[in-house]
């Protein structure tokens, strides 16, 4: 059975358009055509400083496929776009982060999902809120509406943290 898939693509580096284009391309020929697609934002770089600034989107697909092929197509597109250093703060063209599955709860050394903080990053949760505000955090059964809220009034991130805690 199909279930919503939110993916959200970054990048800081090169034509940082054309990089998530071509990624939603890519993406789009894996899985589908996308049922929701956010606007672009650009946001200062999280969690480092002196990188250049990211431009961001999260994309709604529906598919049957398992989260671990889901999460490999993401990393074969990465690597495509010439992605490197998975999992370092380096800035880079392109990063593709597999956000939800449905109401999926995995966990893995390499894989998790939800991503596991999702709920502290505002450059996710404002497109995702964009496109599906009431989507459901399977853990913290609280919407990307509430939890942008929360986030933006200026909630402490251990507490926001401490939701999934």
């Amino acid at each position: 059975m199909n279930r919503p898939v939110l993916i959200s693509l970054g990048s800081n580096l090169g034509d940082r358009f054309q990089f998530l284009q071509q990624a939603q391309t890519r993406l789009s020929r894996l899985l589908g055509k996308p049922f929701a697609v956010s606007t672009i934002r650009e946001t200062a770089a999280f969690g480092v400083e002196n990188h250049p600034p990211y431009l961001n989107q999260v994309l709604g697909f529906e598919t049957t496929l398992p989260a671990r092929q889901i999460f490999e197509h993401c990393v074969m597109v990465e690597d495509q776009l010439g992605r490197d250093g998975k999992g370092q703060l380096l800035p880079r063209t392109i990063d593709i982060d597999l956000l939800a599955c449905g109401d999926e709860i995995f966990r893995h050394p390499d894989l998790q999902i939800p991503h596991p903080s999702m709920h502290l990053r505002k450059f996710v949760l404002e497109p995702l809120e964009e496109i599906m505000p009431g989507w459901e955090h399977p853990l913290l059964g609280l919407n990307a509406h509430y939890l942008l809220h929360k986030l933006s009034s200026g909630s402490d991130s251990t507490d926001m943290q401490s939701l999934i805690e």
